[in-house]
C-alpha cells in the first residue's frame, strides 16, 4: 500500500480453499478466516483506482457482492458460493499469459477480458474431456453492480473495463519516444471504440455509426504512421 499511487493498477490473485455458509464467503487461512467483506476492506484500502481481483478458490462466487465496486474487475472461478468442488480456473488464467495464447484480437497484448474468456473456455474443455459434469462456472463483474456474467458483453454491461485493462506496460522499450506516443494513441483510440460500443444503446443508430466511423478513421490514420 505504501508504494501504490492513485493511477496504479493493482492485481490480486487469490488461490486456495474457500467456503460459503449460505450467507458469507470466507477464505480459509491459518488462524481466523477473513470474510469477503474483510478482504474488500483490506484490499481496497490500498490507494489505487483500478483493481483486478482474481479469486480462484472454490465457493469464490460468494465473494462477488462484497468485492464488486466501481473501478474493480472481479473474476471468480465459480458463479456462486454453492459451487464447492476443487476449481481449475486459476491455472488456466495464468496459462493465458504464456506466449500470449489468449491474444484473440492479435494486437500483441492480452487484456483481462481475453484472459478470462480463454481460461473460461479451457475450464469448459477440461470437464468435457474428462466426461464430468462442470462444477465450476467462472464469471466476471467490472461495472460495480455485483451481477457477474459468464459471457461479458455490451448486452449485459460487463466486460468494458476488462477489455481495456492490461497487466503489461503497453509500449516496447526499444521504440523511440515518438513511436511510443503513437502506440499510446492507438491504445487510447481502441479504448474509445470499446467504450462507444457499450454506449450504443444510449444514442440513435445514425449517431452511433457516425461516431464509430470517425474513431475508426482516426485509428486507421494513426496505425498508418506506425513502423512495420
Amino acid at each position: 500500500a505504501g508504494r501504490v499511487n492513485k493511477e496504479d493498477l493493482v492485481f490480486v490473485f487469490i488461490e486456495g480453499h474457500g467456503n460459503y455458509d449460505g450467507k458469507a464467503y470466507k477464505l480459509n487461512l491459518v488462524g481466523p478466516d477473513p470474510t469477503a467483506e474483510n478482504l474488500a476492506a483490506v484490499l481496497y484500502s490500498i490507494p489505487a483506482k483500478r483493481f483486478v481481483v482474481m479469486n480462484a478458490t472454490n465457493c469464490s462466487g460468494g465473494s462477488i457482492p462484497e468485492l464488486s465496486q466501481e473501478g474493480k474487475i472481479v473474476i471468480t472461478a465459480t458463479k456462486s458460493g454453492m459451487e464447492r468442488n476443487q476449481t481449475h480456473m486459476g491455472q488456466y488464467f495464468i496459462n493465458a499469459f504464456e506466449k500470449k495464447v489468449a491474444d484473440s484480437d492479435k494486437n500483441g497484448r492480452v487484456s483481462i477480458l481475453e484472459t478470462f474468456s480463454y481460461a473460461s473456455q479451457r475450464v469448459e474443455d477440461y470437464y468435457e474431456s474428462e466426461g464430468n459434469l462442470q462444477t465450476e462456472h467462472p464469471v466476471l463483474d467490472d461495472n460495480g453492480d455485483a451481477q457477474a456474467q459468464s459471457k461479458p458483453s455490451p448486452d449485459n454491461g460487463d466486460g468494458l473495463l476488462a477489455k481495456v485493462t492490461f497487466l503489461d506496460a503497453g509500449t516496447r522499450a526499444e521504440l523511440t519516444p515518438e513511436q511510443q506516443e503513437l502506440a499510446r494513441a492507438v491504445q487510447e483510440l481502441e479504448r474509445q471504440i470499446e467504450t462507444l460500443k457499450y454506449a450504443k444503446g444510449e444514442m440513435s443508430e445514425a449517431e452511433y455509426e457516425k461516431k464509430l466511423e470517425d474513431l475508426l478513421l482516426r485509428l486507421a490514420r494513426t496505425n498508418a504512421k506506425q513502423p512495420e
